[in-house]
């Protein structure tokens, strides 16, 4: 696919109940954690969303100067599908990677895999592709914050926010899917660290440990 058919939607709008604090601006070894997830994604798409429960968070994120694109969910509710969905309504790109502001070690291949996935055809289905791309473990857990959306699952998403589900999973009987699944995900390095998302301030001191070690002496 071509890098103008992609997006990347960051969602900024959670509540950081166990954090304490806002974590899409915690410092991570010295910048916030978004602006850590954008200089990994910039690269990787044509457009950049940053998805904020309110216009009042316009003004903080702008100051970071990160070229993203601010889209605010509007919802009294609250939930991942809610952020998704906005941000699949502020962009015309077909293929956009969903995924949350506190994922400090989002891994480039593995990104780049799953949009190249979402270009293929379904197996067994040839000119058929997938609507939905999400990386699955082998013991059947699911990664909706680190997936790929097409376009075309805005109208489906919306039909699931109108049945009152909050759930992202309740698509998976509504539109073509790929299950990536983990033999083939290992490939790209340690999935406990490309999935990692920070909740708690012992997640935030654990990864910068990590961080910093895996930095090269000298």
């Amino acid at each position: 696919m071509k890098r103008d058919e992609t997006a990347a939607i960051i969602l900024a709008g959670g509540r950081s109940s166990r954090f304490g604090t806002d974590k899409a601006l915690q410092p991570f070894l010295g910048r916030p954690l978004l602006a850590r997830v954008m200089e990994t994604l910039r690269p990787l798409v044509g457009e950049v969303l940053i998805v904020a429960r309110d216009e009042g968070r316009r003004a903080e994120f702008e100051a970071l100067n990160l070229e993203a694109r601010l889209v605010v969910d509007g919802s009294p509710l609250r939930g991942s599908i809610v952020g998704l969905a906005a941000g699949l309504r502020g962009t015309t790109r077909e293929y956009n990677f969903f995924a949350a502001c506190d994922m400090p070690f989002l891994n480039p291949g593995l990104i780049a895999h799953l949009l190249a996935v979402a270009g293929e055809d379904v197996a067994g289905e040839p000119g058929r592709r997938p609507v939905v791309v999400i990386p699955r473990w082998s013991s059947g857990l699911y990664e909706p914050l680190h997936s790929v959306y097409r376009q075309e699952c805005l109208t489906a998403v919306e039909n699931i926010l109108a049945g009152g589900s909050l759930r992202i999973i309740d698509l998976f009987g509504a539109v073509p899917v790929r299950f990536v699944d983990e033999t083939e995900l290992r490939q790209f390095g340690p999935l406990e660290h490309a999935f990692m998302n920070i909740n708690t301030r012992d997640d935030l001191a654990r990864a910068e440990r990590m961080a910093s070690e895996a930095e090269p002496s000298g």
